[in-house]
């Protein structure tokens, strides 16, 4: 529903399905859909301009994704830190999670894409700030 909710732009219910997804999750049971939901709620509040929450959560589903080896979503998961640093004005952080994120994209063979070419001009704009 969180992710439906956010897609629909209802970010009032969005926020609720996010906080009932996880109360409700067995955080030692099951880690990869707490890494799910996590990276859908950081997706939620960088959308709501709450930026803080937004890296904290990214963060946190990063950590998870990098324990049960998923680069591609590690990487997403990565740029979403990486906006939400732009927007703290933390530009170190900022090249740093994208650098990341560019890397792993190129690791798994996927640097001719889309998402790796968006990494690439969101590091080109930081660094040209």
């Amino acid at each position: 529903m969180l992710r439906q909710y956010r897609k629909l732009g209802d970010w009032n219910k969005a926020r609720e399905a996010a906080h009932r997804a996880l109360q409700g999750i067995n955080q030692d049971k099951d880690d990869h859909t707490m890494a799910n939901i996590m990276y859908e709620t950081s997706e939620l509040y960088l959308r709501t301009a709450e930026y803080d929450q937004a890296q904290e959560m990214a963060c946190g589903a990063a950590l998870r994704y990098a324990k049960h080896g998923e680069k591609r979503r590690l990487g997403r998961t990565l740029f979403v830190a990486a906006k939400a640093a732009k927007e703290l004005h933390k530009t170190d952080d900022a090249v740093s999670f994208s650098k990341k994120a560019a890397e792993i994209y190129r690791e798994i063979g996927l640097s001719d894409g889309k998402e790796y070419q968006d990494f690439r001009e969101f590091i080109d704009g930081l660094q040209s700030e």
